[in-house]
């Protein structure tokens, strides 16, 4: 039997696919991203987060 919509496994598959990692070779110089590592970008094109560690 498939997970109810809505229901955390179901949400959890539905946006799993929904992810995409780019490489950025060049872009327009703005200070609150120099040295960036990682940028997560919303699907509205918004910053939403940045970190300067390749950490994990």
């Amino acid at each position: 039997m498939s997970p109810a919509p809505g229901t955390a496994a179901n949400t959890d598959r539905e946006h799993r696919t929904r992810f995409t990692t780019a490489l950025v070779t060049a872009h327009d110089d703005h200070p609150d991203l120099r040295d960036a590592a990682e940028v997560l970008v919303r699907p509205d094109g918004h910053v939403a987060w940045v970190t300067r560690t390749t950490d994990p």
